[in-house]
């Protein structure tokens, strides 16, 4: 709705919490209301009036003497219903990297400089920016990359990590600007991203930052497959303890609607029984309101003559629309379009409220100047969609356009037929698996729903495996359930066997993520009871590289679990000796590391031993001095737990000696730590001095930044062993 009518109240509310948040009583701040409420509309209103004007006020001044406050820098993000529940923190990867590249195009690079000194993981984020948005994913959490779950052990405090780092960049970025979030369509945001704006809900009494975020209510009161919708406790939590507040959107009145029209139309000659009538039929809805009179003065009814606006005719003639709803409407006024205009809209609807138009001209089989032209008209003429304003710097493959309201979208897919439904739908996949080819994961949640709704399940199964990988890597682990959940259903509609390897192969690596999620969550016994499922079916695979990290994967979730174990042993035994056969020397490394606990739990160190010594003579065949290293550092740990303190020294020294003719200062600065703290334990306090010196100078000889931070961290607890142990001598 272009004419901004009937909620000057909302919006001094709107501005009455901004005073609040520059003055560091930041808030949450929902605006809810049914589709065509104008919502969105409020806000766009709210940036213009007040947030541009403010920042324009600010600017003038700053060419005199007087002190002005900082710009307001605001950032905004919509959630996607077609993949957006997938894709763990979406809408905030989005915020922040809008709110990095709007302060590069403004000439600084603080706020970039912010999320790399306090936000570690949320950097990984930054570097991407100047590409595309999509990669986001791909190059986020760099320390997650392996694809197995050696690392599980601290995924939660990894998590945890990562909300709290995210509030420490807003709250930095804040002391620099007061800050505007607007995360639009909540109702559709993915559950991590919803835990995240409770985190940060909860620590912005004293900071300049104001979050607004709309939802329908309807849609928060439906359930999220067998659970009630996240966002309903959420808000209910933060209105508990006085952390939010609600806008809540009525409908227009009949005065109001009268002065729509005026401010619509300007010079018009509509009476008062013309604006009853519209009220009456739209019930005061401004989108259904705006719809309607563009209806009208598409099929001539309402005509300009005179430079007045006019109606041709009455109210009660046979030929003045009455349609039951704006979805009607929208329909009538598509109905009007050329067939070619009418077309694009339509196979547009089959990729959601945004549409790429690379993917779309591939669809309709236009060339994408052709189809831009047409959205040109479709845009400006027919106001209908809108091309959506991308990032400083990004360059995503085609431009990106949105329908100017869901329920846009919702009505031309409704006009076509399930028949067409399901052939867009699974030629829309197929272009996406052609376009993103090189980067599938980034459009993994689209293609298991082009893939599913087109009714080619095994492929929408095998995206739906992908997209439940991403989000265990990126610590989406109730996403990540979802998706695996999803793909077993998908797996049964595609009446999967496991007679066929490939099928049986995507049930396992679905088993594994499930697995994964759970455990990260909680459900120790769903996990358990997933991986154990997951080693029976890989008895079955005839291939044994694939069944040793299978074995290997299972053992590890069965460890982080707190099974048996013996039961663990087992599982990590049959890994280890068909890693031997196919002769996957490093895989062998990684499970030995694995095996040294429940061997030392269980009383079979030596046998540990013997298992790690088979290894080094194993990888006398390829010679890789690294590997020599892990497994001597093995040994030495065993070692040492068995009481066998010399031994353990000189194990650990032989591993650091090798070392040291490699060039790998981190493993080096970890093995002068273990020597250091072996000499101590054997009374060897002149050579744990030594070696802590040779360490000390190793440390300041690194340049590499990126691992000072764990070196210097080291070389610091070599340190307090030693003083620890003079303290003690002292005394």
């Amino acid at each position: 709705m272009s004419t901004f009518i009937g909620r000057e109240q909302d919006l001094t509310a709107l501005h009455g919490y901004l005073q609040d948040a520059l003055h560091g009583k930041g808030k949450v701040v929902f605006i809810i209301g049914e589709a065509g409420i104008g919502k969105t509309r409020l806000i766009e209103e709210f940036k213009a009036q007040h947030l541009d004007a403010h920042n324009a006020a600010m600017q003038s001044q700053k060419t005199s003497k007087v002190e002005v406050s900082p710009d307001i820098r605001f950032a905004e993000a919509k959630c996607n219903e077609l993949a957006g529940k997938g894709e763990p923190y979406a809408p905030f990867f989005e915020i922040i990297a809008q709110f990095v590249t709007d302060d590069k195009a403004f000439g600084s690079s603080k706020l970039a400089e912010i999320v790399r000194e306090v936000g570690s993981d949320w950097f990984e984020l930054v570097p991407v920016i100047g590409k595309a948005l999509s990669l986001i994913s791909k190059t986020f959490f760099k320390w997650r990359k392996t694809d197995d779950v050696q690392q599980l052990a601290d995924r939660q405090v990894q998590k945890d990590k990562l909300v709290q780092e995210f509030s420490h960049i807003l709250k930095r970025m804040s002391d620099e600007h007061p800050l505007v979030l607007f995360l639009d369509d909540l109702h559709w945001a993915d559950d991590s991203s919803i835990s995240l704006l409770f985190h940060v809900a909860r620590h912005l009494q004293e900071q300049r930052i104001l979050i607004l975020g709309t939802y329908r209510p309807t849609d928060i009161e439906a359930a999220r497959g067998d659970k009630a919708h996240p966002l309903k406790d959420v808000v209910y939590e933060l209105h508990r303890y006085d952390l939010c507040a609600t806008v809540k959107l009525g409908y227009l009145t009949q005065a109001q609607v009268q002065d729509f029209l005026d401010a619509y139309l300007g010079r018009h000659e509509l009476d008062a029984a013309f604006a009853t009538y519209l009220h009456d039929l739209t019930e005061g809805n401004p989108l259904f309101v705006t719809e309607y009179v563009k209806l009208l003065q598409e099929i001539g009814k309402l005509a300009q003559t005179d430079g007045a606006w006019r109606l041709q005719g009455n109210i009660t003639d046979h030929d003045m629309p009455i349609p039951t709803s704006v979805e009607k409407v929208i329909e009538k006024r598509v109905e009007r379009l050329k067939e070619e205009l009418q077309k694009t809209l339509k196979y547009a609807s089959v990729n959601g409220e945004q549409f790429n138009t690379l993917v779309l001209a591939k669809l309709l089989n236009w060339d994408e100047l052709e189809l831009l032209e047409k959205l040109e008209a479709l845009s400006r003429v027919h106001q209908l969609v809108k091309e959506i304003e991308l990032a400083p710097g990004q360059t995503p493959r085609g431009a990106v356009y949105q329908f100017i309201h869901s329920l846009v979208q919702k009505s031309l897919y409704a006009t076509l037929s399930a028949g067409i439904k399901r052939k867009l739908h699974a030629k829309a996949a197929e272009i996406l698996e052609e376009v993103y080819h090189d980067d599938l994961e980034t459009v993994a949640e689209e293609l298991v729903e082009h893939h599913s709704r087109g009714q080619n399940h095994a492929q929408a199964a095998k995206y739906a495996l992908l997209a439940a990988r991403k989000a265990n890597r990126q610590a989406g682990f109730q996403e990540a359930r979802a998706h695996a959940q999803r793909c077993l259903e998908l797996l049964k509609t595609a009446g999967a066997k496991t007679t066929d390897q490939a099928m049986l192969r995507l049930q396992i690596e679905l088993l594994l993520e499930l697995a994964t999620a759970e455990e990260a969550i909680g459900e120790a016994k769903n996990s358990i009871d997933h991986a154990e499922t997951a080693a029976k079916l890989a008895e079955m695979v005839d291939e044994q590289n694939f069944q040793g990290e299978v074995f290997y994967q299972v053992g590890n979730l069965l460890f982080l679990n707190k099974t048996n174990f013996e039961h663990i042993l087992q599982t990590l035994e049959k890994s280890l000796t068909l890693k031997i056969i196919v002769k996957d020397y490093e895989g062998c490394i990684k499970v030995l590391e694995k095996m040294q606990v429940p061997c030392s739990r269980l009383g079979k160190g030596n046998h540990f031993i013997q298992r790690c010594q088979e290894s080094i003579y194993l990888n006398q065949e390829i010679q890789k001095v690294s590997l020599n290293i892990t497994i001597l550092k093995l040994v030495a740990i065993e070692l040492y737990e068995q009481g066998k303190h010399q031994d353990a020294y000189q194990k650990a020294l032989e591993s650091l000696t090798i070392s040291l003719t490699t060039e790998q200062p981190k493993i080096q600065l970890d093995l002068f730590q273990s020597v250091v703290q072996y000499a101590i334990r054997l009374g060897e306090f002149s050579k744990a001095v030594e070696h802590y010196g040779y360490a000390k100078t190793l440390a300041y000889q690194v340049n590499n930044v990126d691992i000072q931070d764990d070196i210097f961290y080291k070389l610091g607890v070599m340190c307090k062993h030693i003083v620890h142990h003079m303290y003690i001598l002292e005394n």
